[in-house]
């Protein structure tokens, strides 16, 4: 496993659709972008509506953190450990896309 950060994006209007997209995007390698823009080039390229029924985007899988509290499946108790990975994914995304990460 690299140590490389990998996200798949999702989009509500899509997921409740149930359309073509409602499993989300392909694997994206965080490294492999230098700024949000990038991502959503790549998203448009795979037949996302960023202005139409994609424009609501959320994280649906992410991979490459080295905690074993980010597996979704695991029970509610873990959720502590959840958030705790879920701010290291917001700094580490801060760290290569800038501020603009809440």
């Amino acid at each position: 496993m690299s140590n490389n950060i990998k996200i798949v994006i999702g989009s509500w209007g899509s997921y409740n659709e149930c359309n073509e997209r409602a499993l989300g995007s392909k694997w994206l390698d965080l490294s492999d972008y230098s700024d949000w823009d990038e991502i959503m080039e790549e998203l448009k390229k795979e037949g996302f509506e960023l202005d139409g029924i994609d424009e609501e985007l959320f994280i649906q899988d992410v991979e490459g953190i080295e905690d074993r509290s980010v597996s979704f499946r695991k029970s509610i108790e873990r959720r502590a450990g959840t958030q705790r990975v879920l701010r290291k994914i917001r700094r580490r995304c801060k760290q290569v896309f800038g501020a603009g990460i809440r």
